[in-house]
């Protein structure tokens, strides 16, 4: 079992269909830009990992769909146990962390991709 999670943000349904509209090599600027945001919630969370034996932070990933989906997963069968904790142990949540702490970046790269779409589709 990973640790996984996915934010739903007004407005990104819109941007998808504007971003469809676009030129492939503007679609594709923006993709990179939202791999790039991606890696550095990646790095916040790599950061913030307990680390014992490395397997936990070695194990989170990154991923972009062409739906617009950002995720940042930790792959490791205790990576569950590490976020939330157990009744034993304390949450640690890096992963959780990481994306509270990139939430205004992740909420200006939407408005700016929402500006540039608007932009281009009107001219």
């Amino acid at each position: 079992m990973s640790v996984e999670g996915e934010i739903n943000i007004g407005g990104i349904e819109e941007l998808r269909a504007k971003l469809r509209l676009l030129p492939e090599s503007v679609q594709e600027q923006f993709y990179i830009a939202l791999e790039i945001l991606g890696e550095r919630i990646a790095e916040r969370a790599r950061s913030l990992a307990p680390v014992r034996t490395g397997r936990l932070v070695s194990s989170i990933t990154v991923t972009v769909t062409r739906d617009l989906i950002l995720r940042v997963r930790c792959l490791v069968p205790y990576a569950i146990f590490q976020e939330f904790g157990t009744r034993y142990t304390r949450p640690k949540l890096f992963l959780t962390h990481a994306v509270e702490e990139n939430m205004p970046k992740i909420e200006e790269f939407i408005r700016a991709g929402l500006r540039q779409a608007f932009s281009e589709v009107a001219t």
